[in-house]
């Protein structure tokens, strides 16, 4: 779990990063610190590989759902503490459709549900497999 942990952290950054720049049109490192890494999304892989055994069997419609419901809940989770405990709002949905307290909104769920359904069903299997965890 702690090999995931490290995996996803990076990758997250990558995609956060990625996500920023296209927003800005210009270089934008995501995350908070000067690593590339993200703990947020480490630890939101480590919970999706933990739920694996209880989202599998729901239909794939159900699992989507549930996922978006689930990672937006996570999302505004981790914008409330970056806000409590680091006194710093890392990002800010304010003005988006849905949002909740511009901690996360209707179009970000839509994305952590279809990033954490793409992860269950194919990118995690075939990275278990890489890295011989399975």
């Amino acid at each position: 779990m702690i090999a995931y942990f490290f995996v996803y952290g990076f990758l997250g950054w990558i995609i956060d990063s990625g996500y920023r720049s296209l927003e800005c049109k210009k270089w934008t490192r995501g995350g908070f610190s000067f690593l590339p890494f993200t703990p947020s999304y480490g630890l939101a892989a480590v919970i999706l590989i933990f739920a694996t055994p209880y989202v599998l069997p729901l239909p794939h419609g159900v699992q989507w759902l549930i996922l978006g419901v689930v990672f937006a809940a996570y999302e505004y989770a981790c914008g409330h503490l970056s806000v409590l405990v680091m006194k710093r709002r890392l990002w800010d949905y304010t003005g988006h459709f849905l949002n909740l307290h511009g901690h996360t909104d209707f179009l970000h769920a839509l994305y952590w549900a279809t990033l954490a359904y793409a992860v269950l069903h194919w990118f995690h299997p075939w990275l278990a497999y890489l890295l011989s965890l399975k």
